[in-house]
């Protein structure tokens, strides 16, 4: 027998078969017929089998009996762990407040909307975590500039321009597919990264720029574009808001300034501009590349969409998609209930008054404007991550109480000691709270120093639907192929029961996930049965959409000129700040760690903090790996396979050295999200959590972050390397 299953090692939900054999899955392939995948399967799907059954994998409710960290648990019924853990965050809520709970995100592993649903509901503001770093600032900047997110349309685009960005590795299917399929139909590639990685092998351009300097190449081509005339001067006049202070604004920029600090010679930078704006349609995608520079994050975001508006490329095939095609299904921003949390509390909210623009006061002014504007056009982001609190502001308040206690935590495929910056403030942080609960795959650094462990339902055990928050002209299914093996639970039963004992019922009134989505669902005439048995719901692709509607924006134009930045006090043009710790910014610094650091770029088969308990995986990546180019090796003294260590003044970890070009001279790149499930799981150990852990040497301080969101660098930074 053959089911039908989604992928799960990452977030890109490709379609799979299972064998089915008496009642096991016995293999796995790629299912040919899925609308979006195509049959495709990259190396992190061909684990999820090994995942699936791993003798590792977390079965039933733990409760811990020992000291914390002690690695000593006592097995206990679900009921058990949700009538405890519900008794007492209604006890620290009546001692401490709705707002002393908090929660700490990952990378949309977990249902979305039952968990904003619960907090918004419970009264707590306090969701934080990976959201921002990664996808979902540029989405937020997407939702400032055009009123809604962008979608680069590969399939039909003539030109792709990569800052920053992996996705051979990040997203084999569909970008690096779809890269790959218009390079074949003749399409151009610039790409700018730091390193020369299999997107730059394959580039008609290459700009080998120093990290964090992206923002200046794209003022460069901004200038160009205007004083060479190469805009779009029809949809600037008619869609833009803002020209005029734009081309103000870069007049005073330097390419020769822009050279100097990129370390791209000017030609490259004039020449590659020049093919951008005369090459059309022409997409520049999102790059977790940028979101991950600190203090330039959202003003590169703001350039890059602001490059793509002035040459037109926008709402086109091969432009950039923006705004919904009317698909009517409810959605995850529906099911949130919003209106639930009291203003009260949102003021409360844990670095919103710092960090604006991913908090309450950008969102609320995101969400006003999204809502002039019907429906089936447009939609304010989830609040889930739209709305979000700042991890450091949340972990600092539960170490010092300040500016009120945060008692209880809960992490959901999250990790936090591993994936995000300081990860010794957070695994004191959450050492000091009342209440902690995981719900995870394994028992991971961050579980073990929890109060009750829960085991989650993988992906090939649940089910959901993929409609990119409503902005896609689809909705696929992801049907559940297995019911849950043991006593593993899907996350909206954890929300759902919690909520239930916690004075919500009347708001929970779906038993199971599948009950939730036929709701959602019959807008369309659809269950979820049937939307599984047909595999995809489509509505027709419409281009051009702001002609009749405008943009979900203050002005109802492209805002070239922010006036949510604006309002909030912010940059509304985008500003390049050099980073702080550069050997521009800092030489005294510079030299006592000479060589600059990048982190954070994505590696098969790995994904972020996962899969390392798969032997598979693991014999394909052993080791934590630290690239180094042959000259800065050489003078190092340092041979490939070695053990080295990276250090810089915020701290430090251990890597074995691979030695290749693929980096610059005076640059490292260190892999992240590196933990050992076969170490001492018992703290301090926690599975050798900061052995090689690349969030060691990342910051998180007010002067690294960028001021619109918060965002903390991984790339940009200073260090040394040596031998052990």
């Amino acid at each position: 027998m053959e089911k039908r299953g989604w992928c799960g090692p990452c977030h890109h939900r490709c379609g799979l078969n299972l064998k089915i054999e008496n009642g096991k899955a016995v293999s796995v392939k790629g299912d040919k017929n899925h609308p979006m995948s195509r049959g495709f399967m990259c190396g992190r799907g061909k684990t999820i089998l090994e995942h699936l059954y791993h003798e590792d994998r977390l079965n039933y409710p733990l409760r811990r009996v020992g000291d914390r960290g002690g690695n000593e648990w006592k097995r206990i019924s679900w009921d058990e762990a949700l009538d405890e853990i519900a008794n007492r965050l209604g006890k620290i809520r009546t001692r401490y407040g709705a707002e002393s709970l908090a929660f700490s995100h990952g990378t949309y592993r977990t249902y979305g909307w039952p968990i904003k649903r619960f907090f918004n509901l419970f009264g707590s503001p306090n969701i934080s975590g990976a959201q921002s770093i990664c996808r979902c600032p540029s989405w937020t900047v997407e939702w400032a500039t055009y009123g809604a997110p962008c979608f680069p349309d590969m399939r039909n685009t003539f030109l792709i321009v990569l800052f920053g960005s992996h996705p051979k590795d990040s997203c084999p299917h569909p970008a690096w597919t779809g890269i790959s399929r218009a390079k074949e139909k003749g399409a151009k590639l610039i790409v700018a990264d730091p390193m020369k990685n299999a997107e730059a092998e394959v580039a008609d351009i290459w700009l080998p720029l120093r990290p964090g300097t992206d923002l200046m190449i794209m003022l460069s081509w901004i200038k160009l574009i205007i004083e060479e005339g190469l805009f779009n001067e029809e949809f600037v006049e008619k869609w833009c808001y803002g020209f005029d202070r734009l081309a103000e604004m870069v007049r005073s920029h330097s390419h020769d300034e822009a050279e100097r600090i990129t370390g791209v010679s000017k030609d490259l930078i004039l020449s590659s501009g020049r093919l951008f704006a005369t090459t059309g349609p022409a997409v520049i995608p999102w790059a977790l590349g940028i979101d991950k520079q600190g203090v330039n994050a959202q003003q590169v975001q703001r350039a890059r969409l602001i490059l793509s508006a002035i040459t037109g490329n926008i709402d086109i095939a091969g432009g950039e998609l923006v705004g919904r095609n009317g698909l009517n299904a409810i959605s995850d921003y529906e099911m949130e209930l919003n209106e639930k949390l009291d203003e009260s509390q949102k003021a409360k909210q844990l670095g919103a008054e710092t960090y604006g623009l991913m908090a309450y006061p950008g969102w609320e002014m995101i969400r006003d404007a999204a809502e002039r504007l019907p429906k089936e056009y447009s939609l304010p982001p989830v609040a889930e991550f739209g709305a979000s609190a700042h991890a450091r502001v949340v972990f600092e308040a539960m170490f010092t109480g300040d500016p009120y206690p945060v008692k209880a935590f809960f992490s959901q495929a999250s990790n936090p000691i591993i994936t995000l910056p300081n990860p010794k403030r957070n695994y004191e942080a959450i050492s000091k709270a009342e209440l902690v609960v995981v719900m995870d795959y394994y028992m991971t650094p961050t579980a073990m120093v929890a109060d009750f462990v829960l085991p989650a339902a993988g992906t090939l055990e649940r089910a959901d639907i993929q409609d990119i928050h409503g902005f896609a002209d689809w909705i696929i299914a992801n049907p559940r192929a297995l019911e849950p093996l043991y006593e593993r639970k899907d996350d909206y039963l954890l929300w759902k029961e919690l909520g239930r004992r916690l004075d919500q019922a009347e708001y929970w009134p779906w038993e199971r996930m599948e009950d939730a989505l036929n709701y959602r669902l019959k807008p369309l005439g659809l269950t979820f049965k049937d939307l599984c048995e047909q595999y995809i719901y489509t509505v027709e692709k419409r281009y051009r959409k702001y002609e009749r509607y405008g943009f979900a924006t203050n002005t109802g134009k492209i805002e070239l000129y922010s006036t949510i930045f604006e309002k909030l006090g912010l940059d509304p043009l985008p500003v390049y700040q050099e980073p702080p710790e550069s050997p521009l910014s800092n030489p005294v610094l510079s030299q006592k760690y000479p060589l600059i650091l990048l982190t954070g770029t994505r590696f098969m088969p790995m994904y972020h903090s996962e899969l390392r308990q798969i032997e598979s995986a693991r014999k394909q990546r052993p080791h934590p790996y630290a690239i180094i180019h042959p000259a800065n090796a050489k003078e190092y003294g340092i041979s490939d396979g070695e053990w080295i260590a990276v250090e810089n003044n915020h701290g430090g970890a251990r890597f074995v050295a691979k030695i290749n070009e693929a980096v610059q001279e005076k640059m490292v790149h260190i892999e992240h999200g590196w933990w050992f499930p076969e170490r001492e799981g018992k703290a301090p150990s926690l599975f050798g959590a900061f052995e090689s852990n690349a969030n060691n040497l990342c910051p998180d301080g007010h002067e690294f972050v960028s001021k619109e969101i918060g965002t903390w660098p991984h790339t940009a930074l200073l260090c040394r390397i040596s031998k052990l």
